[in-house]
């Protein structure tokens, strides 16, 4: 019958050293990591994050110098409402405009939106201009979230 051995491969020194956690480490360390956890919570709370839809517009100058057409797939164009600021890119500056009209049904498979610039800016060019919609500006917070952050003591719409 063979005998169990039990073999001691440290001394108590080694093992009372090994099993200790140095004081410091263990006061500082959870305060720290709790620091840079309130800080990432805090940085997400104050940048911005602008949700945009990006398009391509057409202006026909035979119909309409200040209206446009872009045809999209119905989940482009469910994001965008009327009324909702675009900005139009025309040869590298960017002209403001708004969505007139969603349409309601598909035209060859895709959706139209009407799109009228502002301030009485004319678009002269026939080609497909790049159109780009912000759908949603909230905080990187409410992003991850889904919350919307509140001020204490002040009510949305309130000064």
């Amino acid at each position: 019958m063979a005998e169990e051995r039990n073999i001691e491969l440290r001394s108590e020194k080694v093992r009372s050293i090994v099993g200790k956690i140095p004081p410091a480490v263990d006061r500082y360390g959870i305060a720290v990591i709790g620091l840079v956890l309130t800080a990432i919570l805090v940085v997400s709370m104050l940048i911005p994050y602008k949700e945009t839809v990006s398009f391509g517009v057409r202006f026909d100058p035979a119909q309409s110098k200040m209206e446009g057409v872009a045809t999209m797939e119905a989940k482009q164009a469910g994001l965008l409402k009327e009324g909702m600021p675009v900005s139009i890119v025309v040869m590298g500056e960017s002209v403001e405009g708004e969505v007139v009209v969603v349409s309601e049904k598909r035209v060859n498979g895709k959706y139209e939106v009407r799109i009228r610039t502002s301030d009485n800016d004319e678009i002269t060019i026939g080609d497909e201009l790049e159109a780009r919609a912000v759908v949603t500006e909230k905080s990187w917070f409410e992003v991850l979230t889904g919350r919307r952050r509140t001020i204490i003591g002040k009510k949305k719409g309130s000064s």
